[in-house]
């Protein structure tokens, strides 16, 4: 497995398995209609600005080169949460769930944001989502906030943040020494 900076040329695969794994994660969780209603040209062109903006969207890809999941990091856009960074998206294809590729991810965003001196972030999971909920607290992260999300078709859901005070604690071998 590679992480690499994803470029405008990706922008159609990242569409088609954002798409996909949020149709294999929120199964039950979100309404069937809403999930059939996704569109992989509309993600296109969200990923294609993101990309061109300079955001940081980093992509899992196999041996042969399939993308399997993608991290999207930066600065926090959340401006009633302490942190300075935050992970706007993490998902991987169920296929290639449990095989290390989300802490992969997780350390490379964390290398991402320490090296442009963000030493703390967060990020939103859906409520629910129970492997991710536990993914994100082996990692490290604890509960910040909680929030109703915005009604869409005619569905509501609450997300829950989860943060990390410190990035280098996601960085495998990385020690914290006292002074």
């Amino acid at each position: 497995m590679t992480v690499v900076a994803a470029q405008q040329e990706d922008v159609e695969a990242l569409a088609r398995v954002h798409v996909q794994a949020w149709r294999e994660s929120y199964a039950g969780l979100i309404p069937d209609a809403v999930l059939a209603a996704l569109d992989p040209i509309e993600r296109a062109g969200m990923w294609a600005r993101i990309i061109g903006a300079g955001e940081c969207v980093l992509l899992a890809r196999d041996e042969a080169g399939a993308l399997l999941g993608f991290i999207a990091a930066g600065p926090q856009r959340e401006s009633d949460l302490p942190f300075a960074g935050e992970i706007g998206a993490l998902y991987l294809l169920d296929a290639a769930k449990r095989r290390g590729l989300g802490r992969a991810l997780m350390r490379a965003a964390a290398t991402y944001m320490l090296a442009r001196g963000m030493g703390s972030a967060s990020l939103w999971v859906l409520d629910g989502n129970l492997p991710a909920i536990a993914f994100y607290a082996a990692l490290g992260g604890r509960v910040v906030a909680n929030r109703a999300l915005p009604a869409r078709r005619a569905w509501v859901g609450r997300e829950t943040a989860y943060a990390w005070d410190d990035l280098r604690r996601l960085i495998p071998n990385f020690e914290i020494k006292d002074r």
